[in-house]
């Protein structure tokens, strides 16, 4: 049985397909425009899902009473970092699949390659067939027209194999390989870094709330260091004892 949702939302697609503004933008819009839209539309959301992930991870994180308060912020500095090389990764590859897979595709096409030379095999195959299948050479297509059908096959091809590869390269190599291999070690290293300072703001918070008891924990520090360079002696008792025995 179908389901009545998916059927609905393919009765609205063919219609839009069939609709007037749907041709117009057609006749306009080349291949190319539209793999380029496709794909940066896809790379756009793919980055868009991943910042809201990571913004909603470390909140999270920084607010779980499950986790220890000593732990939280190192476990939002894991999701922050996590978060921004995904993003950073997933962008950076598929601009790089983008610059090599036009010699990617012709690598390991060879029925597709620049020179066209499987082309002439094509031709001659396909001519062959359909002679074999009539007696009219009237019937046998002309080789122009399977020339055009021909770089139609190709662009549809390559059209194909960009998606995948960029799609690929994005979500499986940079966000399942690259970023966990050294997501850990750069957390560890922000979470050093914000913890340096914010000891040194609290310090300078407790500073600048009460100076006098910081230049009293200063004298104090220095008393026995003064005692002891008088007499060599750092025990005041003994010092009120020696001077009752003479007199």
């Amino acid at each position: 049985m179908v389901n009545p949702i998916s059927k609905a939302g393919a009765w609205v697609l063919a219609k839009a397909a069939n609709s007037k503004p749907y041709k117009a933008l057609e006749n306009k819009v080349d291949r190319t425009t539209a793999d380029n839209i496709i794909a940066y539309t896809t790379i756009g959301s793919v980055a868009a899902k991943d910042i809201v992930g990571c913004a909603m991870y470390v909140y999270q994180s920084l607010n779980n009473d499950k986790i220890p308060e000593k732990r939280r912020r190192f476990v939002a500095a894991l999701d922050l970092t996590n978060g921004v090389l995904m993003v950073a990764s997933q962008v950076a590859m598929f601009f790089a699949m983008r610059r090599i897979n036009e010699k990617l595709f012709h690598g390991l096409l060879k029925s597709f390659d620049k020179e066209g030379v499987h082309f002439g095999k094509y031709c001659r195959q396909i001519r062959a067939n359909e002679r074999n299948l009539t007696k009219d050479p009237s019937k046998v297509t002309d080789k122009s027209e399977l020339r055009t059908e021909y770089a139609s096959m190709k662009d549809m091809a390559f059209s194909l194999f960009k998606s995948v590869t960029e799609l690929a390269a994005a979500t499986i190599v940079a966000k399942r390989i690259i970023v966990p291999f050294i997501a850990t070690p750069l957390a560890s290293k922000v979470e050093k870094m914000m913890n340096k300072k914010d000891y040194e703001q609290s310090e300078a918070d407790a500073n600048n709330q009460n100076p006098a008891m910081k230049g009293n924990a200063e004298e104090l520090k220095q008393i026995p260091e003064q005692t002891e360079a008088a007499d060599g002696n750092t025990n005041l008792l003994d010092k009120y004892r020696k001077q009752s025995y003479i007199a």
